[in-house]
């Protein structure tokens, strides 16, 4: 009994160690970029995750490395896009009026619904991506898949970002040190453990 329960606390320590070693390696990446390589830091914190601290335990940054090396050019592409997105979203939102008139006020709320769907995409993107290896195209259409015949999950990783996000932005920038690499756990869970397996072995 008292070994199991010391094996559990050494396992959660090693856990919460790799998560502290991620968000470092991940913020780092991303202010030296000043934000171009997001999403390739989005994919090395996955691959990480995935191979790293669930399959096989090797040391944090050297994983995380092989993800960025490994991964550069698929995740900045994919962040390239989500951010075009929101660009546009933005010009359309703040000026509405000046591109479409009067018809702004019936085009905005579809550019809202366009928003949530590149970030529930995106969430599912960048794991299965890691876990799949596939084509662009083919993850995309699998994202799209999972992410609407199972919207219980989709309605909980889009609360848990936007939890995230509300933390960060509206009670305090530390936040920003350990939320990204446990939220990437979270999302990889129920993508890649729970959802995404299900529908391997259905087709």
């Amino acid at each position: 009994m008292e070994r199991k329960k010391e094996s559990s606390f050494i396992f959660w320590g090693n856990r919460v160690f790799d998560w502290m070693i991620l968000n470092f390696l991940w913020l780092l990446t991303v202010m030296i970029s000043f934000g171009v390589a997001t999403g390739a830091a989005n994919m090395a914190l996955f691959y990480s995750i995935r191979y790293g601290m669930k399959k096989n335990k090797r040391a944090m940054t050297r994983v995380y490395m092989e993800g960025i090396k490994a991964f550069w050019k698929q995740g900045t592409i994919a962040w390239g896009i989500q951010l075009l997105i929101f660009f546009v979203i933005f010009l359309t939102t703040n000026y509405g009026l000046i591109f479409f008139g009067n018809f702004a006020n019936w085009i905005i709320p579809l550019y809202g619904v366009l928003a949530l769907e590149t970030i529930l995409l995106g969430s599912y993107f960048f794991p299965l991506f890691i876990r799949q290896k596939a084509s662009v195209k083919i993850v995309l259409i699998q994202s799209f898949r999972i992410a609407h015949l199972n919207l219980i999950p989709s309605i909980l990783l889009l609360t848990s970002m936007g939890t995230s996000l509300f933390l960060v932005l509206r009670v305090h920038l530390s936040f920003l040190y350990f939320i990204p690499s446990i939220l990437a756990w979270w999302i990889d869970y129920w993508v890649n453990e729970r959802l995404a397996p299900k529908y391997e072995r259905e087709s």
